[in-house]
């Protein structure tokens, strides 16, 4: 019976796929996995829970939470997937509890800076301060 526990545990299971994930070389993966699982193991202060326990209100408390430590929409989307992957693995025809949290990938802003801000940069006479230079050819 205590087997029957741990292979229910959510914790466990997301440990099974990152090592599943691992013996497949799908290595970045399995690190995402990872990432997922330790947000999620903070979220619920290190206490397990069984996969059949989770339900919409430990999910929209997980993005709430998420959100509340200053992840972004997108970051924090990109967990519930995972999670949500986790749970479809083990739960296949169980009622979906993701049905109320963003799931979907937002635009983001873009931060490259522009050729011609390039330029001025490149232009720029630094010979005064050799580490400025240096910091500017490096980039």
């Amino acid at each position: 019976m205590a087997t029957e526990k741990k292979l229910d545990s959510l914790f466990t299971l997301f440990a099974q796929c990152e090592l599943q994930l691992k013996s497949q070389c799908r290595i970045r993966t399995a690190e995402i996995y990872r990432a997922a699982r330790i947000s999620f193991c903070k979220f619920r202060n290190y206490k397990d829970l069984q996969v059949s326990c989770l339900n919409d209100k430990i999910v929209q408390d997980y993005e709430s939470w998420m959100k509340s430590s200053g992840l972004t929409r997108n970051t924090s989307s990109f967990y519930l997937r995972v999670l949500r992957a986790v749970y479809n693995r083990n739960c296949p025809d169980a009622i979906s509890p993701f049905c109320h949290v963003y799931t979907g990938i937002d635009k983001t802003v873009k931060r490259a800076i522009t050729l011609s801000q390039m330029r001025i940069i490149q232009r720029l006479n630094l010979s005064k301060s050799p580490k400025l230079e240096f910091a500017r050819d490096m980039f």
